[in-house]
């Protein structure tokens, strides 16, 4: 008999996080967004920015929380990747920022964002 109850409250209590989860209004999305080459980055945004080493990918990737997605503008001139907020976001860690990279020189940051870089 015990074997079945801890399963059966287990289940359960996966099951009422998973609804609460769905419930919450949390869509997840993810774009690619093409972009001309680029060897600065700017960020003025709470985001989370992954840097990866990357030569052949011509885009970034967002991904996150679909409601916040809109409010990131992204835009490449002049060898300058540019990300900006349309509207604060509190919780940096809703938008995931993935920037394949092969020669980046400078990466400035305005606002509260996490940067991690992938090494090969």
């Amino acid at each position: 008999m015990k074997r079945l109850i801890i399963p059966a409250i287990a289940l359960l209590a996966g099951t009422a996080a998973l609804n609460a989860q769905s419930s919450s209004g949390f869509t997840y999305d993810v774009q690619q967004i093409p972009v001309a080459p680029f060897q600065k980055v700017r960020v003025n945004a709470y985001v989370h920015i992954v840097l990866v080493p990357n030569d052949t990918l011509h885009g970034i990737f967002v991904e996150g929380d679909a409601s916040m997605l809109n409010s990131l503008a992204v835009s490449s001139n002049d060898g300058e990747l540019v990300t900006n907020a349309t509207r604060v976001n509190p919780h940096r860690d809703n938008i995931v920022v993935t920037i394949p990279v092969s020669s980046l020189k400078t990466v400035q940051v305005k606002g509260e964002t996490k940067i991690e870089t992938v090494r090969n």
